[in-house]
């Protein structure tokens, strides 16, 4: 079925008088997803360690995730886990769909039904690990780092999920061992120069790791994911308007991640102190997933803050002092 994207190529092939046959076969070729000249629909690059889907047929849908237009991918993929249930692909769409609204529990259960069917694909190792370390099961994604790099030991990303679970698991020197022989490798690679940053942000040198996370971010400007890091160790830093631009960015890319929605409220609560502003953004994480249980127990604290008429004076102060601070790091930053 054509999609809305597709009828202006179709209005501009019969406001050109091409004739109803072109039109009909080129309604045809759009409907089965591959060009009139009997080519597959051009495939969507994917990151290291990912599927990439040959099937033209789910070409849509892949798309709507990768852009952010989640809840037109979720009715699609609604639709096709009716339809298709035992399809590999419509789960690893799926289970990409459920980890970036940040569901994950949906996510992890979609990627343990691709393992259990192809357990030779990598994706799913590499994804539950990083999702494992989130929920801090870190023996779990340490074991699930070790399958990645068995099956992909030149993934990159694979050697990430595996340095970043070493680290959880207090074995830094591991990791740094890792992370030694890849910047021998590739000591220019941006995926190299955020493995660095994460290694060193374990170790607690945390100006080094702000400095090689932005050179990885400006040798790879549209690696969306690495804002929230970036916002993250500028949290760490002190700097806490830096902080929460920076992780706009990242909401501007997925406005509906609910993970990234609640990370600016948290900075806006605790950190700048702007209630206002942290009571709008768990109103929004409400409007995407009306259940969700921290932006609820946010709107319920924001409350008991506003009635309390000592913490009012304390935020105020807290506020100055956060003001004061964001101004000398931003100074730092710039140097």
């Amino acid at each position: 079925m054509l999609s809305k994207r597709d009828w202006p190529l179709v209005n501009s092939l019969t406001s050109k008088q091409t004739g109803r046959t072109a039109v009909i076969l080129l309604m045809a070729c759009l409907a089965a997803s591959v060009s009139i000249i009997g080519l597959p629909a051009p495939s969507i690059g994917r990151e290291d360690g990912e599927v990439e889907i040959q099937d033209p047929s789910l070409l849509i849908e892949e798309r709507l995730i990768d852009e952010g237009s989640f809840s037109a991918a979720r009715a699609r993929l609604d639709k096709l886990q009716v339809e298709r249930p035992d399809d590999v692909n419509v789960k690893i769409l799926a289970a990409r769909f459920f980890r970036k609204i940040g569901l994950w529990s949906v996510a992890i259960m979609e990627y343990e039904k691709v393992r259990r069917v192809k357990p030779e694909i990598v994706e799913p190792y590499i994804a539950l690990s990083e999702m494992h370390r989130e929920n801090l099961s870190t023996e779990i994604a340490l074991a699930m780092a070790e399958e990645a790099v068995a099956r992909a030991p030149q993934s990159v990303r694979a050697r990430e999920a595996l340095i970043s679970a070493l680290i959880d698991n207090h074995n830094v020197s591991q990791a740094q061992a890792e992370l030694l022989a890849l910047n021998k490798a590739r000591p220019t690679d941006p995926e190299v120069l955020y493995l660095s940053f994460k290694v060193k942000k374990a170790l607690g040198e945390l100006e080094q790791a702000r400095i090689d996370l932005e050179k990885a971010m400006k040798l790879s400007p549209n690696n969306v994911a690495w804002y929230f890091d970036l916002s993250e160790i500028y949290e760490d830093t002190g700097d806490y308007q830096q902080a929460r631009a920076t992780i706009g960015k990242y909401i501007e890319a997925s406005p509906d991640s609910t993970r990234a929605l609640a990370k600016l409220a948290e900075i806006l609560e605790f950190r700048l102190y702007d209630l206002d502003g942290a009571k709008q953004i768990y109103d929004r994480i409400l409007v995407i997933e009306p259940d969700n249980q921290s932006a609820l127990a946010g709107k319920d604290r924001l409350l008991k803050k506003r009635n309390d008429l000592a913490s009012t004076i304390k935020r105020n102060i807290y506020k100055f002092f956060a003001f004061i601070v964001s101004i000398f790091s931003s100074k730092k930053v710039a140097a």
